[in-house]
């Protein structure tokens, strides 16, 4: 009886301790979906009519060969002369395993801190709530913007000013859509 009671004691602790120790520490891709705020100098900065999502693209994934949860970051604005929100999207790999995202091509570079404080390239970011979109609502792009602004006579006579050797978000129409 007393050799029973010692392997089922071996056996319960050594199933504990490897529950334990599966995934010690990791962030999944639930953990840090939602909706996130700008941090500068430790103090979050609130820009009226612009917002920070994280959400999950897709589940099953994979990226460089490997499983994957795909990921979009997108910062949503809203034009007030169209009525509608719009749209700035960084799609992105969240590597399950580790717990981060993988390295990209892309000049964006999505991390998360120590702190689990996203990081686009520079610039930190704090998780708010988990309130998210459905990445199909963040199709309306900021290409789109400035096509229909430009319609608009007034916005249209901003964009006749510009040079051609100036790019959209260099022109006075570029920091109406860029804030």
């Amino acid at each position: 009886m007393k050799k029973i009671s010692k392997l089922l004691l071996i056996a319960i602790s050594i199933l504990s301790i490897s529950i334990m120790l599966a995934g010690c520490g990791l962030l999944t891709a639930d953990d840090i979906t939602g909706e996130y705020v700008s941090i500068k100098n430790g103090q979050e900065q609130e820009t009226p009519n612009k917002h920070y999502y994280l959400m999950t693209v897709e589940k099953d994934s994979s990226f460089q060969n490997q499983p994957a949860v795909k990921m979009r970051f997108s910062i949503q604005r809203y034009s007030e002369p169209l009525g509608k929100y719009y749209y700035d999207n960084l799609d992105c790999y969240f590597n399950p395993k580790t717990g981060q995202f993988f390295e990209s091509d892309s000049k964006n570079k999505l991390t998360i801190s120590e702190k689990k404080e996203l990081v686009l390239n520079d610039k930190q970011f704090k998780r708010i709530s988990s309130n998210t979109l459905d990445p199909s609502e963040t199709n309306y792009l900021i290409d789109y913007v400035f096509r229909d602004l430009i319609k608009i006579p007034k916005y249209k006579e901003l964009a006749d000013k510009q040079s051609d050797d100036l790019s959209r978000d260099t022109l006075p129409l570029g920091e109406i859509i860029y804030y």
